[in-house]
C-alpha cells in the first residue's frame, strides 16, 4: 500500500512539474513576442529619425520660401506707392484738363487724352501684378499650413512610441510577477518533498535560464529607455526648431567652466607625522532636491562643478531633474599627499560645489554652497550630510544638496599627533579662510582677439587678476573663460575701486601690445563688457582691439 501510495504522489509531482513546464513555455512565448516587440520599436524609431530629417529640409525649404513672400511683399508695397503716385497725377490732369478745356485746341486735346489712355494701361498693369503677388503669397501660406501640419502628426507619432515604451514596461512587471510566483511554488515543493531533489534540481536550472532571459530582457529594456531619452533630446531640439523657423540648426558643445582656487596661505607648523605618504578622499555627490524657490518656470539641463584643494575642476553629467530631483550618484576620487598643506586645508576650508545651468556653449551659474570637511580630521566614519543650496545673486535658498565623504584610510588612524589642539591654534588664521557663500565671484571671460593688418592667427592673451597667479589663455580665444573668488575685505574693495585688468597679448611668445581694463563700475554694476583697444608700449600706437566681459 505504501509504495502503490508513493507512486500516486510521484505522479501527481509529475503531474505538478508538467504544469509548471508548461506555464514555462506560455512565459518563454511571450518573451519571444516581447522581443519581437522590442525590435519592431527600434525599427519603428529608425523611420522615425528618417521622418525628423525630412520635416528639417521642410522647415529649411519652407523658411526660403517665406522670405521670397516677404520679397515679393515689398515688391507689392512699391507697386502700390506707384499706383497712387499715378493716380493723384491722373487727377491733377484732369483738374488741368478742367481749367484748360476752353481755350485748348483739338490737336492738343488729342494729345492729353491719348496720355490718359495710355496712364490707364500702366495702372490696369499694375494692378494685374498686384493679382499675381496676392495669389502667390496666398500659395505659400497654403504651404505653410501643410508643413504645420505634417509637424503635429510627427509629434503624435512620438506620442505613440512613448505609449508602446510605456506597455512594454507593463508587460515586463507582469512578467515578473509571474516569475515571483513561480519562484515561490518551487520553493514549497522542495520543502514538502526531499526526496525528489533531483526533478527540483532540474526546475531550478530551468528557472535559472528563465532568469538569464529575463535579465536579458531587462538591458534590452534599458536600452529602449536610454534610445526613448535620446529621442525625447532630440525632440526638444526639433520643438526649439520648430519655435524658431527661420534660424538654421546649429550643434553647441559646453565648454567646462574653471573653479581658480582662492590664495593659499602658509599653514601653521606640526607636530604631525604621517604613517604612510598617499590617501585618496572620496567625494559622493548623491542629489539635489529643489523646493518651490527654484529661479526659472521650467527645468532645464543641469551640471554640476566640484573641485577639491589643488585639484582641477570636476563635472558631473548634464541631467534634466526629475520629480524635483537632480539624482547624481556621482563619486569622486582624489589622490593627495598627506603633508600640512592638506591638514591646513581640511582645517579651514571645504569642497566648493557649483550649480550650472546648460545655455548652448556657455553656462550660467545658479547655486553654490561649500561642503565642510574638517570633521574628517576626528572622525574615522563615512560622513553624510544636506546642505542648503543658495543662489549667488540673492543668496536665497532654492534647494538642498546630499552627499557623502571619507578618506580611504581615515585620518586619526594615519596622523599622530593633537587634532584639536591643531584645530584651536587655527582660530588667529580664521580671517584668512575663504567662504565661496560670503565671497564674492569674478569671471573674466576674454572673447577674441583682432589685431591689425589680420595677424589674429596664433594670438593669445595673458592676465594677472588680484593677487591670483598669471593665466594664460589659449590661442585665438573665442570664449576663454576664468572664475575667481575674492574674499570681501578692504584689500579686495579697494583693488576692484581703483585698480585696472592689464592684458599683454603674445604672437609666437612675444609681447604685441597691451589693453587696460577699467574695474571700477563694478562698484556699482555687475559687469564690465565691450572691445577694448591694445596698444603698442613703446610707440602707444593702436595694434588692434580684444573683446573682453
Amino acid at each position: 500500500m505504501e509504495l502503490i501510495s508513493l507512486q500516486h504522489e510521484i505522479r501527481d509531482k509529475n503531474q505538478q512539474i508538467a504544469n509548471l513546464e508548461a506555464k514555462y513555455a506560455v512565459l518563454d512565448e511571450k518573451f519571444q513576442r516581447l522581443l519581437a516587440n522590442h525590435k519592431a520599436t527600434l525599427s519603428h524609431l529608425d523611420h522615425l529619425k528618417a521622418i525628423i530629417e525630412r520635416e528639417r529640409k521642410k522647415n529649411r525649404l519652407l523658411s526660403e520660401e517665406n522670405q521670397r513672400i516677404q520679397i515679393e511683399n515689398a515688391r507689392i508695397q512699391d507697386a502700390k506707392l506707384k499706383n497712387q503716385e499715378l493716380l493723384n497725377e491722373i487727377e491733377a490732369l484732369k483738374e488741368m484738363n478742367a481749367q484748360l478745356e476752353a481755350g485748348l485746341l483739338g490737336e492738343r486735346k488729342l494729345i492729353e487724352e491719348q496720355e490718359t489712355k495710355k496712364y490707364r494701361k500702366q495702372i490696369a498693369a499694375l494692378k494685374e501684378e498686384r493679382d499675381r503677388l496676392e495669389k502667390l503669397t496666398r500659395k505659400q501660406f497654403k504651404k505653410y499650413t501643410e508643413y504645420q501640419k505634417a509637424a503635429a502628426e510627427s509629434k503624435a507619432l512620438v506620442a505613440a512610441l512613448r505609449k508602446k515604451i510605456q506597455d512594454l514596461e507593463d508587460e515586463l512587471d507582469r512578467l515578473r510577477a509571474e516569475r515571483d510566483s513561480l519562484q515561490e511554488q518551487l520553493r514549497k515543493c522542495q520543502a514538502k518533498k526531499k526526496n525528489m531533489r533531483h526533478d527540483m534540481e532540474e526546475l531550478e536550472r530551468q528557472l535559472r535560464e528563465k532568469d538569464n532571459l529575463l535579465d536579458q530582457l531587462r538591458d534590452e529594456l534599458e536600452k529602449c529607455r536610454e534610445n526613448c531619452r535620446k529621442r525625447k533630446e532630440t525632440e526638444d531640439d526639433l520643438r526649439r526648431q520648430l519655435d524658431e523657423l527661420r534660424r538654421n540648426p546649429k550643434i553647441v558643445y559646453i565648454e567646462k567652466p574653471t573653479l581658480v582656487a582662492p590664495p593659499k596661505n602658509e599653514p601653521p607648523p606640526t607636530n604631525f607625522n604621517y604613517a604612510i605618504s598617499k590617501n585618496v578622499f572620496v567625494f559622493v555627490l548623491k542629489s539635489i532636491q529643489f523646493t518651490g524657490n527654484y529661479p526659472y518656470d521650467e527645468y532645464l539641463p543641469m551640471f554640476s562643478v566640484v573641485d577639491f584643494f589643488q585639484h582641477e575642476s570636476e563635472l558631473t553629467d548634464v541631467l534634466i531633474p526629475e520629480n524635483d530631483t537632480l539624482s547624481y550618484n556621482t563619486t569622486f576620487k582624489y589622490s593627495v599627499e598627506m603633508n600640512d598643506y592638506l591638514m591646513y586645508y581640511l582645517a579651514t576650508n571645504g569642497v566648493p560645489v557649483q550649480l550650472h545651468v546648460a545655455s548652448g556653449k556657455d553656462s550660467d551659474l545658479i547655486g553654490q554652497l561649500m561642503v565642510p570637511v574638517k570633521d574628517t580630521l576626528l572622525s574615522s566614519n563615512l560622513l553624510q550630510g544636506t546642505i542648503p543650496l543658495k543662489s549667488p545673486e540673492s543668496d536665497e535658498i532654492f534647494g538642498e544638496v546630499h552627499y557623502n565623504l571619507y578618506f580611504e584610510k581615515p585620518l586619526p588612524t594615519v596622523v599622530k599627533g593633537d587634532v584639536n589642539k591643531y584645530l584651536n591654534s587655527l582660530k588667529d588664521y580664521q580671517q584668512s579662510i575663504m567662504d565661496l557663500n560670503t565671497a564674492m565671484e569674478f569671471t573674466v571671460d576674454i572673447g577674441s582677439i583682432h589685431l591689425s593688418g589680420g595677424s589674429s592667427s596664433q594670438a593669445s592673451a595673458v592676465y594677472s587678476f588680484f593677487n591670483f597667479a598669471p593665466y594664460q589663455t589659449k590661442e585665438n580665444p573665442t570664449s576663454d573663460r576664468q572664475i575667481f573668488y575674492l574674499q570681501r575685505n578692504q584689500e579686495s574693495l579697494q583693488y576692484i575701486k581703483k585698480e585696472s585688468l592689464n592684458v599683454a597679448i603674445l604672437k609666437q611668445n612675444q609681447v604685441v601690445g597691451e589693453a587696460s581694463i577699467p574695474l571700477a563700475s563694478l562698484s556699482t554694476t555687475n559687469s564690465v563688457s565691450g572691445d577694448f583697444t591694445i596698444l603698442e608700449q613703446q610707440s602707444m600706437s593702436k595694434k588692434g582691439t580684444i573683446s573682453v566681459t
